[in-house]
């Protein structure tokens, strides 16, 4: 049958059949443009919009047909943005249902070839087009897939015009039509990863279209392939090209190569995961696996060729129709819609199996008995009559069981698919959206002038949707987009754009996102103190106090203000109740359930309104308003009751006297939170996922977690007051120690130090204040007043044995490396011993070059103890190994370091290290972006403070390399190069008599170095002293005559003593321009004026 000549199509058939297509395809358009949202629903279909206004930038153009279609659509006036989209989505939906009536209706046709089949046929086809059109179209998926802007609908509606247009050719016989076909399917091989995996499909098909014809030719075929081809490659060409042009570069084959290759990638990713991990079993039995048996059980039963394994497969078909069209949840709607994925192909296909399996039905149950069915008899020549064969009778009721469910499975479905359309409407009221574009406008509401907003990725596509709408600017900071390159080049463009930075800030911005993002948005709030007049956060209030200032909670965001009292109580809580009573509605609504696709964005929302109501409470705290912040904390347990932070936060309320009659309730609510609950909740997540807990006492109980994560700002601030109130010495002596230990991780060593102090007065023997110390004073290498410390602390009674890693530092840093190895051996054979004590072995036996014994002894029994811990010591130890093996060992120990240092973010010294490793590596730009880091922390830093006063130096930035360099110089011990560099820099600035004074320092300093003289000189022939200037120059080449850097201070002197000839043969020794730095470049530039003036002068 499959390769038999096409049966013919009357006219009269054709014309019904077009009736049918545009009967179907209105009745579709209407449905989906009557129920089409008129916003942006969140997550996808919100992010597609945005792409295709120009609103947000892509890391990979996939889609180009779609966008650029899109991007007409986006400049039509009429209607609002996402409902303009939405409603092309609607009409691609139309579409697809009306191309899928006449696939079917061609499909069932031509399978009925049977003489009793070929007179029910025509009907048959069009019951099968149209039960194919109505399942398809008011499946969920493709009914929510139309209802929303997003490529999968618009994927599948092409899918479908390329198999109508082989149904087209195979009745007009025209080549055109395949060659058309070849084009599209190219086209959409370029478009979508969907196009990819029907390939095989689609190539048969067309196979047995050619095949089926009279003449069949195979140089059409490969005609078709190679013009598929070339539309697959020209598509890819012009996506590549549109989007390189986009980006501001140069239009290069290897850039669209690039390009091209990240499609290709992102196609390969897309197909790896059209089916889920988990139940994917299900999903394809009741998906495509249904579909592909009804296909060619259709092909038997239409053609009215019946069997019983036939029959039993129909059955069975059926009732996975019917669990598919009832969307049971272990079904593709079920499974994947929990993660935001709207699965329309797969219904589409599967849509296409129930029309077939239900014209089978109907085919069984209508058409007569098949008349070519054999049934052997026995013909030997006996006088008694034949018996039947048993087979007759087994096929006589096979007939008639096929007639009789048929009469019923048919009716079913059709009921069946109708009834399922009449409750997919429930679900699509239920699964409303349109929260998110409210946010947004909360949010849009609030911002006032400011325009820089750190997202959380919940609204943010609907916030840049909004804002266009209304004519606002919003510029995004997503954090978990560091790493879209196109989206932080984005983001560079538009804060260098921004005039209302500063140019230093603009200069820093430059740096810090060429080498981290998050780091980037850390800086800006603690190095802008306008920040709060220019941005805002959603998720991340610590970044104001990174700034130094409050986060005062509005809305759905955080603002700042300088203090805590600046901040209106009653302002704040108004606003806050006036916007809980909007969102009342939004909360009794609540999370809806795991297979809407917008669940998820639901609950986000909810936990972030939580999570802002939470802090508002704690503000209120703060400002004496304990009331008010009840309030707050009941209404984010409200809200969102899993909030274990405002649970807490209610907890230590009802503690102080608060609402006793809530006691009892509370008590018993974080009883079972925390001990009985499913979930267990790290004290270091909940400021970051839940608020803040201001219950300070919590902190000492439960241990460091929590603060190392929060803020050190709020829980200073909090420990600070618990000290105050403290009466028993013991506890004011551990809080002191507590607050030191924070100081010392913000890097205030002088405050840690006071602490500990405080600590001691109260308890002398406080091992943890005396360890912390004597580390404070090794930090700063004055072993002698280490060693006083921990000595002093001996004699007042701290055990000596509690101090003996205090005392391996001491050896360790003073030099005394046999004594300590000792001491740390002693300690490492103990069965307890600590990661750090092992790592510090490994420290005293690397520095005495006994790198094979640490790499077979101590690094692997270092990696054992560590196996269920952080791992920080052992990647500090294998930094330290490959360290020690030379130049070929520094990359490697570099990325040891810093997996180190994101372990422990809170050990300064590992940025000290990588930055001299980024130094040695040549890395120019992690340097300066490391060096930006640490003086954010540490601003006074010599050799931060170096690296970045040479790089501005270098940039022609002498402004910022003064201050800089200035800081460097000012360390007890400058450096030379720091010297150098500073006079260098003030020689630029024509601070001549200070340059010349840092310079003789530089000399004197290092009297060897031939870089102090040459600075020197150039100094004073700044200064138009050409003999000494010479003088200088004499020593530095005397110590080394090959720079030939030295000879554009020799053309300098030559200026200044008149002589251009000389001026001009100097500069021809100095080399290529382009080998100097950029200052030395700007010298060359200004002698060659002089040297022009001078020939002017005697001309």
């Amino acid at each position: 049958m499959l390769f038999l000549e096409f049966r013919p199509i009357t006219r009269g058939r054709l014309r019904r059949s077009r009736v049918s297509f545009w009967l179907l395809t209105l009745a579709a358009l209407a449905l989906y443009a009557a129920t089409a949202l008129d916003y942006a629903f969140p997550g996808a279909s919100a992010t597609w919009i945005a792409w295709a206004a120009g609103l947000d930038v892509r890391e990979v153009p996939s889609h180009p047909l779609l966008m650029w279609a899109a991007g007409h659509v986006v400049r039509l006036p009429w209607l609002s943005l996402p409902l303009r989209l939405n409603l092309m989505a609607a009409v691609a939906g139309a579409l697809a249902v009306g191309w899928t009536f006449k696939v079917v209706w061609f499909v069932v046709f031509e399978a009925m070839r049977e003489e009793s089949a070929v007179t029910h046929a025509s009907r048959n086809a069009r019951f099968a087009g149209w039960v194919a059109a109505l399942a398809v179209g008011l499946s969920l998926p493709v009914w929510q897939a139309a209802t929303r802007f997003q490529p999968q609908i618009f994927d599948v509606a092409l899918l479908m015009a390329c198999a109508h247009l082989l149904t087209v050719y195979a009745r007009s016989k025209r080549t055109v039509w395949l060659l058309f076909f070849g084009l599209l399917y190219g086209a959409g091989m370029a478009e979508s990863p969907l196009f990819l995996v029907a390939l095989p499909v689609m190539a048969v098909f067309a196979v047995v279209v050619e095949w089926k014809l009279e003449w069949c030719r195979v140089g059409r075929l490969f005609g078709t392939a190679v013009l598929a081809a070339l539309a697959l490659a020209g598509v890819h060409a012009f996506a590549a090209r549109q989007f390189v042009l986009s980006r501001g570069l140069e239009v290069t084959l290897q850039a669209m190569l690039h390009v091209t290759v990240s499609v290709l990638r992102e196609q390969a990713q897309a197909i790896g995961q059209m089916f889920p991990e988990h139940l994917w079993f299900p999903v394809f039995v009741l998906g495509l696996g249904s579909a592909a048996l009804s296909f060619f059980a259709a092909l038997r039963s239409l053609d009215n060729r019946r069997s019983w394994s036939a029959f039993i497969l129909s059955l069975v078909l059926t009732i996975f129709a019917l669990l598919l069209l009832f969307n049971v949840p272990f079904g593709p709607w079920g499974v994947v819609a929990k993660a935001g994925v709207v699965p329309a192909a797969t219904y589409l296909i599967a849509g296409v199996g129930i029309a077939l399996l239900t014209a089978s039905w109907r085919a069984l149950a209508l058409l007569d008995d098949p008349v070519d069915v054999e049934i052997p008899f026995d013909k030997e020549d006996d006088d008694e009559p034949p018996l039947p064969h048993p087979l007759a009778r087994s096929t006589t009721i096979l007939f008639n069981a096929g007639r009789g469910v048929g009469l019923m499975a048919m009716p079913i479905l059709v009921v069946a698919i109708l009834v399922a359309g009449v409750l997919n409407v429930r679900w699509l009221v239920a699964d409303n959206g349109a929260f998110a574009d409210r946010a947004a406008d909360e949010v849009l509401d609030g911002l006032g002038q400011r325009d820089w907003v750190v997202a959380n990725g919940i609204i943010d596509a609907n916030l840049l949707i909004r804002a266009r709408e209304r004519g606002q600017t919003v510029h995004l900071l997503c954090p978990y987009r560091a790493r879209e390159t196109h989206y932080t080049d984005a983001v560079r463009r538009t804060f260098t754009a921004d005039t209302r930075f500063s140019e230093r800030a603009r200069l820093r911005a430059e740096s810090l996102l060429a080498y981290s993002f998050h780091l980037f948005i850390d800086d800006l709030f603690s190095a802008d103190t306008a920040m709060a007049d220019k941005a805002i956060c959603m998720g991340l209030p610590d970044l104001w106090y990174g700034a130094g200032l409050v986060p005062v909670p509005d809305r759905l965001f955080y603002g700042a203000a300088s203090r805590t009292e600046d901040i209106a109580a009653d302002k704040l809580l108004e606003s806050h109740r006036a916007f809980w009573t909007r969102w009342q509605p939004f909360v009794e609504w609540g999370e809806g359930k795991p297979r809407q696709l917008g669940y998820r964005y639901r609950v986000a929302l909810l936990r972030h309104m939580a999570f802002v109501a939470n802090n508002a409470g704690v503000t209120l705290d703060d400002l004496k308003q304990p009331e008010a912040a009840f309030e707050a904390y009941l209404k984010a347990r409200e809200i969102y009751p899993d909030n274990i932070s405002a649970l807490l936060n209610l907890f230590d309320a009802v503690a102080r006297g608060m609402h006793p009659e809530m006691k009892e309730t509370i008590e018993r609510q974080l009883r079972d939170k925390v001990e009985h609950g499913r979930d267990r909740y790290p004290l270091w997540s909940l400021s970051r996922h839940y608020g803040y807990v201001r219950n300070v006492e919590l902190f000492v109980r439960m241990g460091w977690q929590w603060a190392l994560s929060s803020s050190p700002g709020s829980v200073l601030a909090g420990l600070r007051g618990a000290y105050a109130m403290q009466q028993d010495e013991q506890k004011r002596a551990a809080l002191s120690a507590m607050m030191a230990s924070l100081y010392e991780m913000r890097g205030d060593f002088k405050q840690s130090a006071a602490e500990y102090k405080k600590a001691l007065e109260r308890d002398p023997k406080n091992t943890f204040a005396i360890s912390g110390l004597a580390r404070l004073a090794l930090q700063r290498s004055i072993v002698d007043e280490a060693r006083a410390i921990l000595e002093n602390g001996e004699k007042a009674g701290a055990p000596r044995r509690q101090l003996r890693q205090d005392w391996a530092a001491l050896y360790l840093v003073s030099g005394d490396l046999s004594r300590a190895r000792v001491l740390l051996q002693e300690m490492a054979e103990e069965p307890d011993a600590t990661p750090m004590t092992l790592a510090m072995l490994a420290m005293a036996m690397i520095e005495q070059d006994d790198i094979g014994a640490v790499e077979t002894k101590v690094l692997p029994r270092l990696t054992k103890i560590s196996k269920d811990q952080d791992g920080y010591f052992t990647q500090v130890i294998q930094g330290r190994v490959w360290q020690s093996k030379g130049k070929q060992g520094l990359k490697n120990a570099r990325l040891c370091f810093q997996r180190a240092a994101l372990i422990r973010p809170d050990v300064q010294a590992l940025l000290d290290v990588l930055l001299t490793l980024d130094v040695s590596l040549e890395d120019r730009r992690t340097a300066e972006a490391r060096a930006l880091t640490i003086l954010r922390q540490r601003p006074e830093h010599p050799y931060a403070n170096f690296i970045m006063g040479t790089i501005r130096l270098e940039q022609g930035q002498y402004g910022d390399a003064e201050g800089y360099l200035r800081r460097s110089v000012a360390d007890e011990k400058p450096m030379l190069a720091a010297l150098n560099n500073f006079a260098e820099v003030l020689c630029r600035i024509r601070k001549l008599d200070e340059a010349e004074k840092v310079a003789r320092q530089a000399t004197e300093l290092a009297p060897e170095r031939y870089e102090g003289w040459a600075t020197l000189a150039h100094v004073l022939a700044e200064k138009n002293l050409p003999d000494p200037a010479t003088e200088a120059l004499a020593k530095a080449r005397q110590i080394n005559a090959d720079d030939a850097r030295l000879n554009v201070v020799d053309a300098l002197i030559a200026v200044k003593r008149g002589n251009p000839d000389a001026a001009d043969q100097a500069l021809a020794r100095a080399g290529e321009l382009s080998a100097l730095s950029v200052a030395e470049q700007h010298t060359v530039t200004a002698v060659r004026e002089a040297i022009a003036r001078l020939r002017r002068t005697r001309e």
